[in-house]
């Protein structure tokens, strides 16, 4: 299939913290470089705020897992936190090299929302981890990656704990330009995944529902990929994340300037989506 370089992925930025799991999420990250043939960036942020509050006197540390407290100092975050970047590297470089990929790698520290937010100025993606919450299914991302999400200025994919086994891409499209370049992403995934493309075509009458779905023709056709149109006409967010919900093994594709999408609903949709999401700027 011939896709354009029409808003082409040329670099992948991976960011994670204290609170990443990274092992599963980079290897997805990679496979994701991997099929856009694109650069995979990594970044570890060690988050001063952490670091502040491990110099306060009165805070201690329970390990839940073994039980009992022990003192949370700045000695022992340092610690951590440098195993944690270590490990994450070493495995960013085997998953790379393993792909033949063009990779770097950083650790950097401060705020994790302006860190991620200033590598991400010399990225198309990127990429945060969500965690799925035990009851109900949904992604729950972190508030520092929420900061994240909200403050950088490029495409993000907020990936489930785990390897993105996508079966089928959704993408809402509403006529604009980032629609457009929604459904351009996300055909080239499909592509490279040999998963499925559709395309949730949302507009308040037929008309422009008509001129709409034309106009997604038309670019999927310059794609060369295939895909299946379904008009939704007004629904709302809810609606919307419960038809995510009965696709298995979907990915979610919507652009910032959605009505779905804006303002506080990007917050709820994160909070509510029970499938990974790409939040296309």
């Amino acid at each position: 299939m011939a896709l354009s370089d029409e808003f082409r992925i040329r670099r992948i930025l991976y960011a994670l913290d204290a609170a990443t799991d990274a092992s599963d999420s980079l290897e997805a990250a990679a496979e994701i470089a991997e099929r856009l043939n694109a650069e995979l960036i990594g970044l570890f942020v060690e988050d001063v705020n952490l670091l502040r509050s491990a110099a306060l006197p009165f805070v201690r540390e329970i390990n839940l897992g073994l039980g009992g407290w022990r003192e949370f100092s700045p000695a022992n975050v340092e610690r951590d936190l440098r195993s944690r970047a270590a490990r994450a590297q070493q495995q960013l470089e085997e998953s790379a090299r393993r792909r033949r990929l063009t990779f770097s790698f950083r650790v950097a520290r401060g705020d994790v929302g302006r860190e991620v937010a200033a590598a991400a100025e010399e990225a198309d993606l990127v990429i945060l981890e969500g965690m799925t919450r035990p009851m109900g299914g949904s992604i729950r991302i972190s508030s520092s990656a929420r900061t994240a999400a909200r403050q950088n200025v490029r495409t993000v994919l907020v990936l489930r704990k785990g390897h993105l086994n996508a079966r089928q891409f959704m993408v809402v499209y509403e006529g604009t330009e980032q629609s457009d370049k929604a459904l351009s992403i996300a055909a080239r995934l499909a592509d490279t995944a040999g998963a499925s493309l559709r395309v949730l075509i949302i507009a308040a009458d037929s008309q422009s529902a008509e001129a709409y779905q034309k106009r997604a023709r038309d670019s999927v056709a310059r794609l060369g990929v295939g895909a299946a149109f379904e008009v939704l006409g007004e629904p709302t967010l809810i609606d919307v994340c419960r038809f995510a919900r009965r696709a298995r093994d979907a990915v979610l594709v919507i652009g910032a300037d959605s009505a779905l999408a804006g303002g506080a609903s990007a917050d709820e949709l994160m909070d509510r989506i029970a499938c990974p999401l790409i939040y296309v700027r």
